[in-house]
């Protein structure tokens, strides 16, 4: 991708959702050596105090909710606003019927929530600002076109779970301070989580991601709980970075994933499918981890597994050229192409077949490696279907073909 392009699509996006007196800083990251832009409060930083009483009153009407460059006091609750709730049940009720009892006729999308909702029908762009209290948003249905929290800081625990976020939502470089809550929420348009820190546990539990989702440049200082969500559409997580366990199990990717220059320092859990192309390039692999397949093109060139690495099948071609793998590896088979050009085994590595071209050009194995196939009671035993390719590959262990 052209970074510069990515920063100026960046820009607009921020300019999009109320950043009109934001400026910005270049910088480099040191081990990437990619360019960044940081998006800062504007020159003039003064903030203004806002009640927390003030804001829910203007959404309680059906005001627009947009601030720049304040503090708002107190707790951001709308479950103890009064006001009304509908009940709906995801298995009967779709978006469009949901908004004929409220008196309109529009919509096409089914909810795919249910349990006694808040329609929140205001625009809320609160950028540039510190909410110092709590922030209660769980069990809402936002309608308006966007919603925005950019270059906001929530001091307290926020929750947003059991939402529906009809519009885009805009997290941008946001810091959550306190535990940050979207599980059961639906996301129906894209979302961004670019440059967003979570301080601590970020809860995406059974949340659906229905438009594009990113989390570019986002840093998950505790726990990231994944577990269950569903990406419909294409995800981007580049250079993103898990200090404490990031947990997808049983999540599940319907289109492209792209986890381009990820850290992961703690445990990795990985997620239950990906169903279309995934991109682990420059990947750090910290702990064990064990993938169960994939049905499409998988790359995980440049990568770094630190730990001990299982994987399933792979239906379409595999690259793991330049990796590196400190400890034990074991590969289920390759239904197409695979590759690991220059890659480096330290530890025992298996291989139980290659139906396509395998390339091992300029690889080195440390310790023992073991080709062999794994459908052992038919008559053909061939491990190699096709060409494999090991010029100037290196041994300095037992090989077993």
């Amino acid at each position: 991708m052209n970074y510069v392009l990515a920063s100026m699509l960046l820009i607009a996006v921020i300019l999009s959702v109320g950043h009109s007196e934001a400026y910005w800083l270049g910088t480099k990251d040191a081990d990437t050596n990619l360019a960044y832009s940081y998006v800062f409060p504007s020159k003039n930083f003064y903030l203004k105090e806002v009640l927390a009483s003030e804001v829910l009153e203007r959404i309680e009407s059906g005001k627009p909710v947009v601030y720049d460059n304040v503090i708002i006091k107190g707790d951001l609750s709308l479950n103890r606003t009064g006001m009304p709730k509908r009940y709906i049940n995801w298995y009967t009720a779709s978006f469009y019927e949901y908004k004929t009892i409220n008196g309109t006729t529009s919509g096409v999308n089914e909810t795919n929530i249910s349990g006694n909702f808040t329609v929140i029908d205001s625009l809320i762009k609160i950028n540039n600002s510190l909410i110092e209290g709590k922030i209660d948003f769980s069990n809402l249905i936002f309608q308006a076109p966007n919603i925005g929290f950019n270059n906001t800081k929530f001091i307290g625990n926020s929750s947003f779970a059991n939402s529906s976020f009809n519009g885009s939502a805009y997290f941008v470089n946001t810091i959550f301070n306190g535990s940050a809550s979207f599980r059961d929420s639906e996301f129906n348009k894209p979302v961004f989580f670019m440059f967003t820190t979570f301080n601590k546990s970020a809860d995406f539990i059974g949340t659906g991601f229905l438009g594009f989702t990113s989390f570019w440049s986002s840093r998950f200082n505790q726990a990231a709980d994944f577990r269950g969500a569903n990406f419909y559409e294409t995800a981007r997580i580049f250079w993103s970075e898990f200090l404490g366990e990031a947990n997808f199990k049983w999540a599940q990717f319907h289109k492209e994933a792209s986890f381009w220059n990820p850290k992961f320092k703690g445990n990795f859990e990985t997620p239950f499918l990906f169903y279309d192309h995934v991109d682990f390039r420059g990947s750090e692999f910290n702990k064990d981890v064990s993938f169960m397949g994939f049905q499409k093109t998988a790359s995980f060139s440049s990568s770094e597994f630190k730990g001990n690495a299982s994987f399933g099948y792979f239906y379409e071609d595999a690259d793991f050229d330049y990796s590196k793998f400190n400890q034990s590896a074991s590969f289920n088979r390759f239904y197409q192409n695979a590759s690991f050009n220059e890659s480096k085994f330290s530890g025992d590595v298996t291989f139980e077949g290659f139906n396509g071209t395998a390339y091992f050009n300029y690889a080195s194995f440390n310790k023992d490696a073991r080709f062999y196939s794994w459908d052992w009671w038919y008559t053909d035993h061939e491990i190699f279907k096709s060409d494999a390719f090991f010029e100037y590959s290196e041994f300095n262990g037992s090989a077993f073909f």
